[in-house]
């Protein structure tokens, strides 16, 4: 294999190991080699063996498309697309959930340090990375993703789940995190309901009790006194640019698109617990199509429309005063 390939499929390499893992430690891990050899393949004095990427995109829940052909500077539209995704520990919820939320640590991670950052979601739920701000919807949601990944006693209940050490950790570091760049939300007018109507679903079902169900309220106004600040300060708050429109369309799914520096990636929310994502050109510019085509649909609210600001925040703290005593099955 040519110096130049060995160089820029250990850089690939390299660059997918999460930045809070020592990648001469993890590939030791990984390939159960000398670390003579591993750091003979770091520096390109030798070849990373098919073997030898077979374990590392498997570990890293990556194709090895993504390994090899970025790396050969094929034109965009004769490369592969490719995704990312954890499915095949489904069966090991708890550390999908944990791995879910490192990687999005790592992007964070990657993202920040990056000149210019541009970050596009559309919502048509109350989405994890804004639940792990407020403890007891963090603890609703990794409830409810060990409910429908994990076959349970019909009793499990939200009192019976247990938030491990790890768990919370990765939690602190997410609340931590300071954004940056620009970002805009495009939210389905029913996003909060449809979340709300998620946990009344657990709570009819007597998995969720009065006590618990008083904490969530609490939790979600909060979560609305937060976003009603937002949307009255306007595009600039705390060192980035937030612009937030309300969808008159229905928004079928949620995701992400972001843009830092020269380099794009999407997310595409399967469930609390599970995304797709991708950093192919064609898909990435396939979502922002479709995110600013829905964009032209939307009415921006932040810093503007006071009407309807005024309208769509009394509309959500009814929903969620209503929590306990309205069904939103059939709206």
């Amino acid at each position: 294999m040519e110096t130049e390939l060995r160089k820029k499929i250990t850089a690939k390499i390299l660059a997918k190991i999460p930045s809070y893992l020592n990648p001469v430690d993890f590939l030791y891990d990984v390939l159960d080699i000398s670390k003579e050899s591993i750091y003979r393949r770091i520096k390109g004095e030798i070849s990373f063996t098919l073997e030898d990427l077979i374990k590392i995109s498997s570990r890293l829940f990556i194709s090895m498309d993504e390994i090899v052909y970025t790396s050969l500077n094929n034109a965009p539209g004769q490369q592969p697309i490719v995704f990312q995704s954890q499915s095949d520990k489904l069966f090991n919820p708890q550390q999908t959930f944990l791995d879910f939320l490192s990687t999005y640590i790592h992007n964070l991670d990657k993202t920040s340090k990056a000149k210019k950052l541009e970050v596009m979601v559309a919502a048509n739920r109350l989405m994890i990375l804004t639940a792990v701000h407020y403890d007891h919807l963090f603890k609703f949601y990794y409830y409810r993703w060990i409910h429908q990944t994990q076959l349970k006693p019909l009793d499990f209940s939200l009192s019976d789940t247990v938030l491990s050490d790890s768990l919370l950790t990765q939690q602190k570091k997410l609340k931590a995190y300071k954004r940056s760049g620009t970002h805009t939300y495009i939210l389905d007018i029913y996003f909060l309901k449809n979340t709300i109507r998620e946990i009344l679903y657990y709570y009819n079902r007597q998995l969720i009790s009065d006590s618990e169900i008083l904490l969530l309220q609490n939790d979600l106004y909060k979560f609305i006194d937060v976003m009603e600040y937002l949307i009255k300060q306007g595009d600039q708050i705390e060192g980035y640019t937030s612009y937030i429109y309300l969808s008159n369309t229905q928004i079928d799914s949620s995701g992400l698109y972001s843009k830092y520096d020269d380099k794009e990636a999407i997310s595409l929310w399967i469930s609390y617990g599970l995304n797709i994502g991708s950093t192919n050109v064609r898909m990435c510019k396939t979502y922002l199509s479709w995110f600013n085509s829905l964009k032209k649909y939307s009415t921006l609210i932040s810093g503007c429309n006071e009407m309807l600001q005024i309208k769509f925040i009394n509309q959500q703290r009814d929903y969620i005063k209503n929590i306990t005593n309205k069904d939103y099955s059939y709206e």
